[in-house]
Formats: structure tokens, sequence, C-alpha cells
């Protein structure tokens, strides 16, 4: 609650020779009901002329409530029914998943372990930093800027949610895992 962040992120290659472009973020303000973060999300794209069938790639968390094989997708799934929604869908009958664009009907989880954070900042640095940065992060994000400005390495800090929304994608699409 409170820590919902959504970023668009452009990526062209792979591994060392790949760069990556985070055009846009959606931040919820304090506790937000999963139709006002679909509704982010969707602006945010609009904002780029775009729309949920030109995202090829959706990573969601998981949920913080446990751990386990189904852990996560009830929220994944909540915020795939709230954007049905947004876009006309009426999610009582049968079938309306499947009406979803490819991307979003496939909103994949990172993959996550004790050090992978550690492991994924160090990418994102990398990318970052040199004569010649592969990472750009565009002015309007304003939130993630901070975040990467203000996180300190703990685990709870609140700037670590806007760097995890940027990682989970980032390091799966410059590693070529495409999902």
């Amino acid at each position: 609650p409170g820590a919902q962040r959504a970023v668009l992120v452009a990526v062209s290659g792979e591994g060392i020779n790949g760069r990556a472009w985070i055009l846009d973020e959606y931040k919820g303000e304090g506790r937000t009901e999963i139709e006002q973060d679909a509704a982010g999300i969707i602006a945010m794209l609009g904002r780029h002329r775009m729309t949920l069938e030109n995202v090829d790639v959706w990573v969601g968390d998981r949920a913080h409530g446990g751990y386990g094989s189904r852990n996560g997708r009830k929220s994944n799934e909540m915020l795939k029914s709230a954007m049905a929604k947004c876009i006309g869908l009426d999610t009582n009958r049968t079938g309306w998943h499947e009406k979803l664009p490819h991307g979003i009907r496939y909103m994949w989880q990172p993959v996550k372990s004790d050090s992978s954070h550690w492991e994924g900042f160090e990418i994102m640095h990398r990318l970052m930093v040199g004569t010649s940065p592969r990472l750009t992060v565009a002015l309007a994000c304003v939130h993630l800027d901070q975040d990467f400005r203000a996180w300190q390495g703990s685990s709870r800090d609140p700037a670590k949610d806007g760097l995890d929304a940027a990682r989970y994608i980032l390091v799966d699409m410059l590693a070529g895992r495409r999902h």
C-alpha cells in the first residue's frame, strides 16, 4: 500500500551491448485503489501515444503477503482486471482475459533471490556510468530520479520501490529474457 510504481521502458539489444531508456513513470499517491493504478498506468502510456497493445512485456511484482507458487498472482490479476475495465471489457463475462492485448495477458513476475536486488542494481549502475551511458532516464521521471539519489541500500527504504520497478524489467530484457 502506498508503494504502487510502474515504469515505461524501451530496450534495444542485449547484454553488454544493450541500451535502455526509462521513458516515463507512474507513482500512486498514498493508498490508491487498483482502478486508480490501472488508470494511471494507461494515462502514462497515453502520454506517449501508446495503448496497452503497444507494450510487448509486462512484469508485475509479487505480493508481499508471503511466499509460494501463487504469490503475487492475485495482485497482478487484479491489476489486469482493472485495466480491462478501463478499456471497456466486461470482466464479469467469461473470456474477458483472452480479449486483453497479448503482452498484458501474460504478465510475468520477476525472478527474485536473496541477493537479486543487489545484482540488479549493480547492472543498472553499470549501465548509467562511463563515457557512454547505456541507461537513460527521462526528465519526466522525477520520482525515479529522487529514488536513485535517495536510496541508501535498505530493503525497507521507500526509494527502493521505484528502483525495483525499473530493475524488474531492465534486468530481464537486457539478459534476453523476453518471457
